[in-house]
């Protein structure tokens, strides 16, 4: 079904919110939100019309390869935020995108995923796009002066709460609980109380 849509719309772009093989200016303009329904575009009249994004979610869109000829800084100089995560590009090189990127002189954030496309290593991402303030969320900075290897913004940090009074041991019980994600047991009447952890020793 989608080969036969996809051959008898030969200019279409995003099909199922995947990009095809056909995408450009409009698919980008589309994730840009450029284009959308109040504006949809016409395919023969997207000239420069990119010119003034700054900000670019290509998240989750199914993309093998990012060499396009409007995926350029000449038709977007001004993006400055970009988002690759959940885009295999496998029909890339990790040298060959690190230098397609380092080509958009004002991009100055970047989500995507570590290890990815890009690599295993935020400081060598960051070493090869030195323009970067900010990686997945992170300052740059901060990355570099604590030697963070793998960076993901998506992983949400788990702080445990506790009152002066708690002692040490509940203070860690209740702390397993929210990094370990164990089980809670309880009985018929006192159902999801108390946090309970078990340590094996061998």
């Amino acid at each position: 079904m989608r080969n036969a849509i996809i051959q008898g719309v030969p200019r279409l772009e995003i099909f199922n919110s995947c990009f095809t093989s056909k995408f450009g200016q409009w698919a980008f303009g589309f994730c840009g939100g450029i284009f959308g329904k109040d504006n949809p575009g016409c395919f023969d009249n997207t000239a420069h019309a990119l010119e003034s994004l700054t900000s670019l979610d290509l998240s989750n869109r199914c993309i093998h390869s990012l060499f396009n000829k409007a995926f350029s800084a000449t038709e977007m100089p001004s993006l400055s935020y970009l988002n690759l995560r959940g885009n295999p590009l496998e029909q890339n090189s990790v040298n060959d995108l690190l230098k397609l990127l380092k080509e958009f002189t004002c991009l100055q954030a970047l989500e995507v995923d570590i290890p990815g496309p890009l690599g295993g290593d935020a400081l060598e991402i960051l070493q090869s796009l030195p323009n970067l303030s900010q990686l997945n969320g992170v300052n740059a900075s901060k990355i570099i002066e604590a030697g963070k290897h793998v960076i993901d913004s998506m992983l949400l940090p788990r702080i445990p709460e506790w009152t002066a009074n708690e002692p040490l041991v509940d203070r860690v019980i209740n702390a397993m609980w929210l990094y370990l994600m164990t089980y809670r047991l309880a009985d018929e009447e006192k159902i999801d109380e108390t946090s309970v952890w078990y340590g094996f020793a061998s």
